[in-house]
């Protein structure tokens, strides 16, 4: 019981393997993606977002920290920390506070690295 409320309080959103999703989400807690996800995404604290080897992401994305493994196409505003990993493909442009990108990643960005403060305000000004 200990584990199953552990898990439940958790703040965790994951798309799965094999799915495609379209449209504006809006998130709290860690989200990890898995699949093939075109839109708006946007979490709404201090949650990472992870996309993985398999994930494809394409459109806008307002997060903390973000972790690419897989594939990004589009726009991404980071609060905090942007990485990329070995073997990601990054496409787009990149605001973030802080910027790494690991030997192997394929990156071809217009990115800066930016205080805090913008991207709030461009986030809000977007869920408005």
């Amino acid at each position: 019981m200990e584990i199953y409320e552990e898990i439940f309080e958790k703040k965790l959103s994951q798309f799965g393997k094999g799915s495609k999703l379209k449209g504006e989400f809006f998130l709290k807690g860690t989200a990890r993606i898995s699949s093939e996800v075109e839109g708006v995404l946007r979490i709404l604290d201090k949650g990472a977002l992870i996309i993985d080897r398999e994930g494809i992401f394409r459109g806008e994305i307002y997060c903390h920290n973000i972790e690419i493994f897989g594939e990004f196409h589009g726009i991404i505003n980071s609060t905090g920390l942007a990485i990329m990993r070995p073997a990601s493909n990054v496409s787009g442009e990149i605001n973030a506070r802080q910027l790494s990108v690991s030997a192997g990643a394929q990156v071809n960005i217009k990115g800066e690295t930016i205080l805090e403060e913008k991207v709030l305000l461009t986030a809000k000004k977007g869920s408005a």
